[in-house]
């Protein structure tokens, strides 16, 4: 049987729809999302899912709903590193509203007058980010996803039960103040994993004696991953094929990094310690190992005192020897 134009053109088409699927199984990295306010964490992540059949797709950190901004995506293999995302400094960009409380210590909740924040000075806001600034023992939100002799927090507080959170130690590595018009505050904040800016928020309201609330935030950097760099979910929804990722490789960056021959990583891939001295190394830490073409293979531990790399996470196998 001879083909028309027609069959050719079809044939074709499955040929490129086989070659994009093809694509998508194949594909491990992180994508990067810019997510609108009011959107969920898990609905961008439905939306990736879409153009990855077949992968593991989850997200390097959640946003509430009311925060936009970059949502890292773990496509594939990029899964296993979520814990090493979660390691990095985040960066955020928010808004405070002075002069009133509520039980979520955002506006999704119904906002109570709490004080003047006509009197405060600039001088006075900014001793008191200042004295949030560094290590903090930060409770954190009564909504929050925390869990409380096994259940999640904002269920006991939602279901009217009294909520006691303890502190957790967090970092706040940097606290600006941009714009200060009263009685909103436009600040911007570098933080540790764990940080909650909503409790940022209260605590700086509760230093000032006049309340605080967080009233919006964006968050625009997580280690390596900038804001910039992201596709907008509208596009990420309306798109017909797996936009490029981030190479695994980008996760690691703050780690001390070795690449090995194949023989060498055959070895330490399925499962065997390995010698390597790394004269630069001191002390038990990981590394993040890569062959010698630039691509991450594994995570390791480094023990010095053997000079000796053990395996902790391998993420590619099937190296020749």
């Amino acid at each position: 049987m001879v083909p028309t134009v027609a069959t050719e053109l079809l044939q074709a088409e499955r040929a490129q729809q086989r070659c994009v699927q093809g694509t998508m199984t194949e594909a491990d990295g992180f994508l990067l999302v810019d997510k609108p306010s009011h959107i969920t964490s898990r609905r961008v992540v439905d939306a990736a899912e879409r153009l990855f059949p077949g992968k593991k797709v989850g997200h390097c950190g959640t946003l509430d709903p009311l925060a936009e901004g970059l949502l890292v995506i773990a496509v594939g293999k990029a899964c296993r590193l979520t814990e090493i995302v979660h390691d990095h400094p985040k960066s955020y960009l928010a808004t405070f509203q002075l002069g009133v409380t509520s039980d979520t210590d955002d506006v999704t909740a119904p906002l109570r007058p709490s004080g003047d924040p006509s009197r405060i000075s600039e001088m006075q806001l900014r001793e008191a980010i200042r004295r949030l600034t560094g290590e903090l023992d930060q409770v954190p939100p009564v909504y929050s996803a925390h869990r409380v002799a096994g259940r999640r927090a904002y269920r006991l507080a939602r279901a009217g039960k009294k909520v006691e959170l303890k502190p957790k130690r967090v970092t706040v590595y940097r606290f600006e103040l941009l714009r200060w018009q009263s009685p909103e505050a436009d600040v911007f904040i570098e933080c540790s994993r764990g940080t909650y800016i909503r409790s940022l928020a209260r605590d700086l309201g509760r230093l000032l004696g006049c309340g605080a609330v967080m009233k919006s935030l964006r968050r625009t950097a997580i280690g390596p991953f900038h804001l910039e760099e992201a596709i907008r979910y509208a596009e990420l929804v309306d798109a017909d094929r797996p936009p490029e990722l981030k190479p695994m490789g980008l996760a690691v960056g703050h780690l001390p990094r070795v690449a090995l021959p194949d023989e060498l990583l055959r070895k330490l891939t399925h499962g065997q310690r390995i010698t390597w001295p790394v004269a630069e190394l001191s002390e038990l830490t990981r590394v993040a190992v890569f062959d010698r073409a630039g691509s991450l293979v594994a995570i390791a531990w480094y023990e010095p005192s053997g000079a000796e790399l053990r395996p902790r996470l391998v993420l590619r196998s099937g190296f020749s020897d």
